[in-house]
């Protein structure tokens, strides 16, 4: 469910391919302050009535954009106010360098001011923007960061300039769609494949069986010894084809 600061478009995501159509969504920001991000997105008039644990939620993995042009991504929240949030600041030496290795502990709120003289407003009594790393906060004033426009809106004007023409309705496609081979099989009967499988259960004649019949013609004049030896190989050989026995001359 995509509420009101959010643009949902259906289908194509960023690809002008026409064979690019799947039927994701793409969620696409509204551009503005996060703070009115936050006070669209929750219905809430005054800062507030701002509710900070759904508002960590929402402005996960959002990128922004600074006052000077730097781009980040939101990865929360800070747990106290910039007046009340304090951070290690590295101490310059007297000749400027910091090999010193001296630290303070300065507010978040007093480093803009003192250091970057610039003044907080409304931003100094709520929540910081966390856009560092899971074990290097870096923490930003919330009224410094400014949603950031996704890929598919910052192309546009550009693929507009090299004579793109984009089309609000769908692309239409002709295509011809082939039919699935058939086979015959066992009696001419047709046989269709099934979910792209061909089942040839009951539908191959069975192969008749084949009878073997054995005859052997012996001269008992060679001998009575050969005469049993060729007995014996003939009543093997039978009993491997299966064969019905017969008298033996």
């Amino acid at each position: 469910m995509l509420e009101e600061v959010f643009t949902g478009c259906w289908g194509f995501r960023s690809s002008f391919r026409s064979t690019h159509g799947d039927v994701s969504t793409s969620m696409i920001l509204t551009p503005g302050s996060v703070i009115d991000f936050l006070l669209a997105n929750q219905n809430a008039r005054e800062h507030c009535y701002i509710d900070w644990a759904k508002a960590k939620r929402m402005l996960k993995n959002i990128r922004i954009k600074t006052r000077h042009n730097r781009e980040f991504k939101i990865i929360g929240l800070s747990d106290k106010p910039c007046k009340q949030l304090f951070f290690s600041l590295k101490v310059k030496n007297s000749d400027g360098s910091y090999d010193g290795g001296q630290t303070t502990e300065i507010t978040v709120y007093k480093y803009f001011s003192k250091h970057r003289n610039i003044e907080l407003t409304y931003s100094a009594y709520m929540h910081c923007l966390d856009v560092g790393k899971p074990k290097q906060p870096n923490y930003l004033p919330l009224e410094f960061g400014r949603l950031w426009e996704t890929t598919v809106m910052m192309m546009i004007p550009s693929l507009l300039l090299l004579a793109f023409q984009l089309r609000n309705n769908s692309p239409k496609l002709m295509v011809r769609s082939l039919r699935h081979p058939k086979l015959k099989v066992g009696n001419s009967e047709d046989c269709f494949p099934h979910n792209g499988q061909w089942n040839f259960n009951y539908k191959v004649s069975p192969i008749a069986a084949l009878k073997f019949q054995l005859y052997g013609l012996f001269w008992w004049s060679s001998g009575i010894t050969n005469s049993c030896l060729w007995i014996s190989f003939f009543y093997n050989l039978d009993n491997v084809l299966h064969s019905k026995r017969y008298s033996l001359f």
